[in-house]
């Protein structure tokens, strides 16, 4: 995962082209990602 810029947006890259990447790897993902978001919005909200 990477951050970038599209149509002057932050916005989260994420690359999954291995072979060897399968639903639980992507559940795992997903998951982290929603844990990253909501300790950012309450963080940021307080």
């Amino acid at each position: 995962m990477s951050g970038s810029r599209w149509h002057g947006r932050d916005v989260l890259r994420i690359s999954v082209s291995n072979w060897s990447t399968d639903a639980d790897d992507v559940a795992a993902t997903v998951d982290a990602v929603r844990r990253a978001l909501h300790s950012h919005t309450l963080s940021h909200t307080h």
